[in-house]
């Protein structure tokens, strides 16, 4: 039995060392702050703006907040690896719901003060271009 508590301690102490390895491997923008010892320790602010033009013209702001069942929380999908993904959920939305036209998305990030980074191509269709819009 104390092969198995020592075991597990052992595991757990292991995890909370390797879990911040992949923030410290990867550039501040795609650092995952938000899962590891160190949340609370970065700061990461988004300004996010997202709009629909329709083939007649018009444009149609989007607010992103409403797709979440806690809208505090949907700032998580805006790192380089989830933001794809968060995009395609947009377009098949919108597409299912009849609405057509191009979606365009303005989202810029800073890191622990740092400048503000551009995550999406901002002129971009993110349903139609390369990533779904998510610059390198």
């Amino acid at each position: 039995m104390r092969g198995i508590k020592t075991a597990a301690i052992l595991a757990f102490l292991a995890l909370q060392l390797l879990l911040p390895v992949r923030g410290l491997a990867t550039g501040a923008a795609d650092s995952r702050a938000n899962f590891s010892w160190n949340m609370y320790s970065d700061t990461f602010s988004c300004r996010v703006m997202y709009m629909l033009i329709t083939p007649e013209g018009d444009l149609r702001h989007i607010d992103y907040r409403s797709y979440f069942r806690r809208p505090e929380r949907g700032s998580i999908v805006f790192r380089r690896d989830t933001l794809p993904r968060f995009h395609e959920y947009l377009c098949d939305l919108h597409r299912s719901n009849g609405e057509l036209g191009r979606l365009i998305g303005n989202v810029t990030c800073s890191e622990n003060g740092q400048p503000s980074v551009a995550l999406v191509d901002p002129g971009a269709d993110v349903c139609t271009a390369e990533n779904f819009g998510v610059v390198e």
